[in-house]
């Protein structure tokens, strides 16, 4: 029973996730980033009266408590449909680029604490969103750091 659940909820259940937001973007409009921590600070309006995430969870698993989380892929297509996949993975890549060799650049305990630190930013992509990790994940701040660390 664990095994099965286990199973079930690390791989089934958020590849039925990505799917449903793939399912709902392709025919209804897209949200354009109106609903993330940017967004809020600018003042940008949803075209959309109640979260994705729960707009998802009403429409493909009937509860319209349940929050959808998905990972950076989904979300980004949720947000401007390919293209927006296009741009936040070039965005990622090119800001893990620049982490990846500051990170080279240390040594020793240094580098194995900032690897450490990065672990978690990689669970988050799976599970959330790059701009929402970005921001209020902290990753900004751990990008500085990494930068200034001598």
């Amino acid at each position: 029973m664990p095994y099965a659940l286990i199973g079930d909820r690390t791989v089934f259940f958020p590849a039925l996730i990505k799917w449903a937001y793939l399912d709902f973007f392709s025919k209804n409009e897209y949200i354009y980033f109106s609903q993330n921590t940017i967004s809020k600070l600018l003042g940008i309006t949803s075209n959309y009266s109640v979260n994705v995430p729960n707009l998802i969870g009403e429409k493909y698993f009937s509860k319209m408590e349940m929050w959808t989380n998905t990972g950076f892929i989904a979300d980004a297509y949720s947000n401007l449909g390919i293209l927006g996949v296009f741009i936040i993975s070039t965005l990622m890549a090119f800001i893990l680029m620049i982490v990846s060799k500051k990170v080279e650049q240390c040594q020793g305990k240094m580098k194995k604490a900032l690897e450490t630190i990065y672990i978690l930013y990689f669970v988050m992509f799976n599970d959330g969103p790059f701009i929402s990790t970005l921001f209020s994940g902290g990753l900004i701040v751990a990008i500085l750091i990494t930068i200034f660390v001598d």
